[in-house]
């Protein structure tokens, strides 16, 4: 549930993202932030969001960048 609701968070972020020229994810006090993180694409998207990739990839679809924070 909680992948699915980053998902959807992310493609609606997608709009001006699409005009940045690096992805890089803000620091947030009391959290540390992992440093490798995935990068979906149009090919693996199917890994991420099995199922429903289809729509998003008819939407045109470019990359989806994830992050993981953990408190400490």
């Amino acid at each position: 549930m909680k992948i699915k609701n980053l998902a959807i968070f992310c493609f609606l972020l997608i709009p001006g993202a699409i005009l940045a020229q690096n992805i890089t994810f803000p620091e947030l006090n009391g959290f540390r932030k992992s440093e490798k993180y995935p990068v979906y694409t149009p090919e693996n998207l199917w890994d991420f969001i099995d199922g429903a990739a289809d729509g998003f990839l008819s939407l045109g679809f470019i990359d989806l960048h994830i992050a993981e924070y953990k408190k400490g």
